[in-house]
């Protein structure tokens, strides 16, 4: 209950750039396909606006998540999960 209330007040400035990606590959692929944020917010089970929080990276998909919308588009889960190897680590010089 406490992640789910921290979730929704997050700002652009605590987007996580793996959950970004991740985000954009979806959109990605729901474009390609012709698809938007309803369709996949019906596919999931959840609101329009809750996938468009997943969409900019604001919160995480669940892996469940990923793996069922992998398989309505009819592509790997890698494909949705990919990305760029981290060039810095905060913290390691």
């Amino acid at each position: 209950m406490l992640s789910a209330m921290t979730d929704d007040i997050r700002t652009t400035r605590d987007v996580d750039p793996v959950r970004k990606q991740i985000g954009q590959n979806v959109r990605a692929e729901l474009v390609r396909l012709g698809l938007d944020q309803y369709k996949l917010a019906e596919m999931l089970g959840v609101s329009q606006p809750q996938v468009s929080k997943r969409l900019a990276g604001t919160i995480g998909f669940e892996a469940a998540e990923l793996v069922r919308i992998a398989e309505a588009l009819g592509i790997p889960a890698a494909r949705l999960v990919e990305v760029a190897p981290q060039t810095a680590v905060a913290g390691v010089a």
